[in-house]
Order: structure tokens, then C-alpha cells, then sequence
């Protein structure tokens, strides 16, 4: 079922390598995300928000800054995730650029 996360038998997760197999890191990591985001999501005061951001859009600019900065560095994040997950396979992409 799409969307759901049960604790691994034994209640260990396992190995980083036991993770990365497969879907397994996928569906361990969709839940740690998403649960922190709805969090946040929920916690804030629409009317409050609005009348601390003002009328100006410099909050508008300084969230758009951060998301663009946020997504940049999370395709570093993942091209080193997937460097380091197999280095060989990494280095043959390389020389063929």
C-alpha cells in the first residue's frame, strides 16, 4: 500500500546497506520526510504569518532564494549519495563526460 511505513521486524531498521536495497531506502525515507513537513505545515497561524510578512515581497523573495539554494544543494546531495553508493559506476559516468 503506497504511502504507509510499518517498524521492521525486531524493531531495528538494519544497516545503512540493508536500507539502500531496493525500495527499502525510498520507503524509509518518504516517511521521515514527510512526517517533519506536516508538522511544519500545521503549525503556523495563517492571519498571524500575514501580518508579520507584511506587504512587501521581501519575505516572498527570501523563500523563493532559500527553495531555489535548498534544491540546488539537494542535487549535490543525491549525486553524492548515488556516488557513494557505487563509486565504480560514478567513475565510468565521469570519464565518458
Amino acid at each position: 500500500m503506497a504511502g504507509t511505513w510499518s517498524q521492521p521486524r525486531g524493531g531495528r531498521l538494519g544497516s545503512v546497506s540493508e536500507i539502500s536495497e531496493g525500495e527499502a531506502l525510498s520507503d524509509y525515507a518518504r516517511p521521515c520526510g514527510r512526517t517533519p513537513a506536516r508538522a511544519h505545515a500545521r503549525s503556523g497561524d495563517p492571519t498571524a504569518i500575514t501580518g508579520y510578512s507584511g506587504k512587501s515581497e521581501a519575505l516572498d523573495d527570501a523563500i523563493a532564494s532559500f527553495a531555489m539554494a535548498y534544491a540546488d544543494q539537494t542535487i549535490l546531495d543525491h549525486a553524492a549519495l548515488v556516488k557513494a553508493k557505487n563509486p565504480a559506476k560514478s567513475a565510468k559516468t565521469a570519464k565518458a563526460a
